[in-house]
């Protein structure tokens, strides 16, 4: 499978999926108080975890690097440190648990409205998108 074949069967993928989990993942960005860039953000600077996290390790995260994210979870108190090298604080780890716990047991939800039909429809395409990353993984 070329990686246009493998994109087009995310893209189909996630058609299907996510009319399913977008309501659980508004949800719980409402219930957070974050918007997808900002934990975008906080999840960027968890991954350089024990290091520091410095610009030039967001700026691989692409988007995650926007002032007002880092202000907002600043303000949360979920970073501290300069702009320049912030850290993830002990409540910040804390809260993106917490949110994890809430994701794992809110993904099942879904599943549970899905018609015959549709639950056949999810497993072939999943099992197609296994498939897909196995042949194109280096």
């Amino acid at each position: 499978m070329n990686d246009h074949a493998l994109w087009n069967l995310i893209h189909e993928t996630w058609a299907a999926l996510g009319p399913h989990f977008m309501p659980l993942f508004e949800h719980l960005s409402a219930e957070s108080g974050l918007d997808g860039q900002t934990w975008g953000l906080l999840f960027a600077a968890l991954t350089f975890e024990p290091e520091a996290t410095t610009a030039a390790r967001l700026q691989v995260r692409g988007p995650y690097t926007d002032a007002g994210a880092l202000a907002q979870l600043r303000k949360r108190g979920f970073v501290a440190g300069p702009d320049s090298a912030p850290r993830v604080t002990d409540a910040g780890r804390a809260f993106r648990d917490e949110v994890e716990a809430d994701t794992d047991r809110y993904f099942f939800a879904p599943w549970g409205f899905l018609d015959d039909a549709e639950r056949a429809e999810m497993a072939d395409l999943l099992t197609r998108l296994r498939d897909g990353l196995r042949r194109t993984a280096p």
